[in-house]
């Protein structure tokens, strides 16, 4: 029988002298190698890689493109200004599911502060008929029995040039209505409230 003796010298004498220490140094090298960082560039949080150098206590994030690219970012009802002078358009968004008139086309906006918000009609019983977005300098208008608004953003317009728009929805949405009351007729006895959700 031929026994393999173990092999021998500094390194190895080390490794079996301290095999415990060295397996929790690489089981740490790996769970760094793994980590995430949460990054948030205006307003926008990401999760990306971070990349032990090898050094103790020393880390590289990797933003790649996020930094350059982070103005690039999509999403629905997103306000940006048109090729058109003093316009601006909205990315695609839907409201109960339905696509809002005007939505994805140039809209000729005036000098000042202007509320983009998305105006949608629903019946008797307060089930959705139609959504379409507007626009004012006057702000959003007040719900009433028939009409729900919600504000997705304004825009400064100065000397026909889009200045500073300001985002404030950025999901499509739901409309729940609360506290209906109908009576026989029908007859729309209480409008109750109004409340969208993003999602």
């Amino acid at each position: 029988m031929n026994l393999v003796r173990p092999p021998t010298g500094k390194f190895f004498s080390f490794v079996a002298k301290n095999k415990r220490a060295l397996s929790d140094y690489f089981d740490a090298v790996y769970q760094m190698s793994r980590m995430m960082a949460n990054v948030t560039i205006n307003d926008v949080t990401v999760k990306v890689p971070i990349t032990y150098t090898g050094r103790q206590a020393e880390f590289n994030i990797d933003l790649g493109t996020i930094t350059s690219g982070i103005s690039s970012i999509e999403h629905p009802f997103k306000i940006s200004a048109s090729d058109t002078a003093g316009s601006v358009s909205v990315l695609y968004g839907t409201v109960m599911d339905a696509l809002p008139t005007n939505v994805g086309s140039d809209i000729a906006l005036s000098n000042g502060t202007e509320t983009l918000y998305i105006d949608v009609e629903i019946d008797i019983y307060g089930v959705f008929v139609d959504a379409t977005l507007s626009h004012a300098t006057t702000g959003q208008p007040a719900d009433s029995d028939y009409h729900a608004y919600i504000t997705i953003g304004t825009v400064v317009v100065s000397g026909g040039v889009v200045g500073t728009i300001s985002q404030a929805a950025t999901h499509s949405l739901r409309l729940a209505v609360c506290g209906r009351v109908v009576s026989a007729g029908p007859t729309l006895d209480t409008a109750g409230t109004y409340d969208f959700r993003g999602f």
